[in-house]
């Protein structure tokens, strides 16, 4: 459904030719030819699974990425994951009061960092997701900014494509 309201409001902004829209599982993606860029939000990657299915995820968006091209991901932080969700959740402006059930994995920044430079990206900046300033310990969010170092043709020739 959101994609088919993203294809109204190209085709109102005549940009139809401009945006290629697809839907696909992160883990098997194909986006037949390179990009320059990639946003995902809403915590996407937490979602993915173990980090063995986070690192295929990354390994699949650096394998698209064109040389200098961007790749900026959200991720809720390993704090907020023992902390903020650990329990019930409750809205106090509203006064609502629930449980809800859904499954999300965290990585430590470390890690994370790991991963992207393993798949030939460079981590230009982590920020903190509610105010985009410096990372603290208490972080529930960090904005991730990669940008790619080479091309495939140039892992292909230094024997790293995987």
């Amino acid at each position: 459904e959101m994609l088919s309201v993203l294809r109204e409001k190209a085709d109102e902004l005549d940009m139809t030719g401009c945006i290629l829209l697809l839907r696909q599982d992160l883990l098997s993606l194909d986006l037949y030819g390179t990009i320059r860029a990639a946003v995902s939000t809403f915590d996407t990657y937490n979602h993915i699974g173990p980090a063995d299915q986070f690192e295929k995820a990354i390994r699949k968006a650096a394998y698209f990425m064109e040389k200098d091209g961007v790749f900026i991901f959200d991720l809720n932080t390993p704090y907020k994951h023992q902390k903020i969700l650990a329990g019930d959740i409750d809205y106090h402006e509203t006064g609502e009061h629930f449980k809800e059930s859904f499954s999300e994995y965290s990585y430590p920044l470390d890690l994370v960092t790991l991963l992207l430079e393993k798949y030939g990206f460079t981590v230009a900046k982590v920020a903190d997701g509610e105010d985009f300033g410096l990372v603290r310990p208490d972080s529930p969010r960090w904005i991730i900014t990669a940008v790619k170092q080479y091309t495939q043709e140039g892992e292909r020739i230094n024997g790293t494509e995987s």
